[in-house]
């Protein structure tokens, strides 16, 4: 089973006036975990995360919803799964 949800898109407050695109100034910049990384050219390294709080949101109700061949998902089951998983859901039997 996979459900979608609307997840939101990432906003990062970059200090004001730095330009991550000026490479006099930014040597690289990237995001990993929902961290901006950005190391200056002196050598100093800076860490932002988002502007907002993810907990903030709500996935009480899923965007999407289908069922889908867990092949094609690339999960695998385990022989002991297996053998009940069409009547278990993530946290147990499901009635």
């Amino acid at each position: 089973m996979r459900v979608s949800y609307c997840v939101p898109d990432a906003i990062f407050k970059i200090p004001d006036g730095l330009d991550l695109e000026d490479k006099s100034v930014v040597a690289d910049w990237g995001v990993k975990y929902g961290v901006l990384h950005i190391k200056y050219v002196d050598g100093r390294k800076e860490k932002i995360g988002w502007s907002i709080d993810p907990s903030d949101f709500d996935y009480k109700w899923a965007e999407d919803m289908a069922i889908e061949n867990a092949d094609d998902c690339c999960v695998e089951y385990s022989e002991d799964e297996e053998e009940g998983a069409e009547h278990k859901g993530c946290c147990g039997n499901v009635d």
